[in-house]
Protein backbone atom coordinates (compact mmCIF):
# COMPACT_ATOMS: atom_id res chain seq x y z
CA UNK A 1 0.00 0.00 0.00
CA UNK A 2 3.24 2.26 0.98
CA UNK A 3 4.43 1.65 -2.69
CA UNK A 4 1.48 2.29 -4.60
CA UNK A 5 0.74 6.19 -2.31
CA UNK A 6 4.58 6.50 -3.37
CA UNK A 7 4.09 6.32 -6.87
CA UNK A 8 0.77 7.88 -6.95
CA UNK A 9 2.07 11.16 -5.21
CA UNK A 10 5.12 10.67 -7.92
CA UNK A 11 3.22 10.77 -10.43
CA UNK A 12 1.13 14.11 -9.42
CA UNK A 13 4.05 15.39 -8.32
CA UNK A 14 5.64 15.14 -12.11
CA UNK A 15 2.51 15.79 -13.74
CA UNK A 16 2.38 18.92 -11.87
CA UNK A 17 5.66 19.55 -12.24
CA UNK A 18 5.18 19.59 -16.30
CA UNK A 19 1.92 21.79 -16.03
CA UNK A 20 3.66 24.58 -14.50
CA UNK A 21 5.49 24.74 -17.58
CA UNK A 22 2.41 24.30 -19.87
CA UNK A 23 0.54 27.24 -17.96
CA UNK A 24 3.51 29.25 -18.46
CA UNK A 25 3.75 28.59 -21.94
CA UNK A 26 0.35 28.96 -23.06
CA UNK A 27 0.64 32.37 -21.75
CA UNK A 28 3.61 32.83 -25.02
CA UNK A 29 0.76 31.08 -27.40
CA UNK A 30 2.14 27.47 -27.24
CA UNK A 31 -0.04 24.14 -27.52
CA UNK A 32 0.95 20.92 -26.98
CA UNK A 33 -0.11 17.75 -27.57
CA UNK A 34 1.25 15.38 -24.98
CA UNK A 35 4.50 14.41 -22.81
CA UNK A 36 7.87 13.54 -24.39
CA UNK A 37 9.70 10.30 -22.34
CA UNK A 38 12.90 10.61 -24.52
CA UNK A 39 14.94 9.38 -21.62
CA UNK A 40 12.77 11.44 -18.66
CA UNK A 41 9.86 13.62 -18.52
CA UNK A 42 9.09 16.91 -20.50
CA UNK A 43 6.61 18.49 -22.73
CA UNK A 44 6.59 18.58 -26.41
CA UNK A 45 5.13 21.70 -28.48
CA UNK A 46 2.94 21.05 -31.59
CA UNK A 47 2.30 24.51 -32.31
CA UNK A 48 5.36 26.49 -32.39
CA UNK A 49 5.13 30.67 -33.00
CA UNK A 50 5.86 31.41 -36.24
CA UNK A 51 8.08 34.11 -34.59
CA UNK A 52 10.31 30.96 -32.96
CA UNK A 53 10.79 31.39 -29.74
CA UNK A 54 12.87 33.95 -27.52
CA UNK A 55 15.30 33.49 -24.94
CA UNK A 56 13.27 34.95 -22.34
CA UNK A 57 9.98 33.06 -23.05
CA UNK A 58 12.50 29.82 -22.54
CA UNK A 59 14.00 31.14 -19.40
CA UNK A 60 9.94 31.66 -18.25
CA UNK A 61 9.02 28.14 -19.52
CA UNK A 62 11.54 26.26 -17.67
CA UNK A 63 11.29 28.15 -14.53
CA UNK A 64 6.93 27.16 -14.83
CA UNK A 65 8.10 23.59 -13.74
CA UNK A 66 9.94 24.19 -10.56
CA UNK A 67 7.92 26.82 -9.29
CA UNK A 68 4.97 25.14 -9.71
CA UNK A 69 6.43 22.36 -7.62
CA UNK A 70 7.38 24.69 -4.46
CA UNK A 71 3.77 25.49 -4.79
CA UNK A 72 2.67 22.13 -4.94
CA UNK A 73 4.56 21.01 -2.01
CA UNK A 74 2.74 24.31 0.09
CA UNK A 75 -0.60 23.24 -1.41
CA UNK A 76 0.11 19.77 0.06
CA UNK A 77 1.62 20.87 3.53
CA UNK A 78 -0.84 23.68 3.74
CA UNK A 79 -4.14 21.32 3.01
CA UNK A 80 -2.59 17.73 4.43
CA UNK A 81 -4.03 16.24 1.00
CA UNK A 82 -1.68 13.20 1.92
CA UNK A 83 -3.45 11.19 4.27
CA UNK A 84 -1.09 10.02 7.19
CA UNK A 85 -2.84 6.40 6.49
CA UNK A 86 -1.31 6.31 2.88
CA UNK A 87 2.16 8.11 3.16
CA UNK A 88 3.97 10.24 5.30
CA UNK A 89 2.93 14.27 4.69
CA UNK A 90 6.09 15.65 4.92
CA UNK A 91 7.85 13.25 2.51
CA UNK A 92 5.57 14.56 -0.44
CA UNK A 93 6.28 17.93 0.62
CA UNK A 94 9.75 17.07 0.60
CA UNK A 95 9.55 15.43 -2.50
CA UNK A 96 8.16 18.19 -4.34
CA UNK A 97 10.97 20.69 -2.93
CA UNK A 98 13.82 18.27 -4.09
CA UNK A 99 12.66 17.58 -7.60
CA UNK A 100 12.07 21.78 -7.42
CA UNK A 101 15.69 22.03 -6.53
CA UNK A 102 16.71 19.29 -8.99
CA UNK A 103 15.07 20.66 -11.63
CA UNK A 104 16.63 23.97 -11.14
CA UNK A 105 20.11 23.04 -11.13
CA UNK A 106 21.58 23.50 -14.33
CA UNK A 107 23.22 20.41 -15.61
CA UNK A 108 22.38 18.21 -18.47
CA UNK A 109 19.03 19.17 -20.16
CA UNK A 110 17.33 20.52 -17.34
CA UNK A 111 15.40 23.20 -16.51
CA UNK A 112 18.40 25.17 -14.83
CA UNK A 113 20.88 24.71 -17.90
CA UNK A 114 17.45 25.89 -19.88
CA UNK A 115 17.14 29.27 -17.70
CA UNK A 116 21.24 29.66 -17.16
CA UNK A 117 21.79 29.36 -21.24
CA UNK A 118 18.61 31.74 -22.05
CA UNK A 119 20.54 34.30 -19.36
CA UNK A 120 24.16 34.32 -20.53
CA UNK A 121 23.53 33.80 -24.42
Amino acid sequence: MILLSILFWLAVSVLFHEAGHVAVARIFGFRFGGFDTNGGFGVRSERWPARGIRRREVALISLGGPCASLLFAMFVWAYHLSPATLFNLPVVASANVALAILCAWPYGDSDGRKILDSVTA
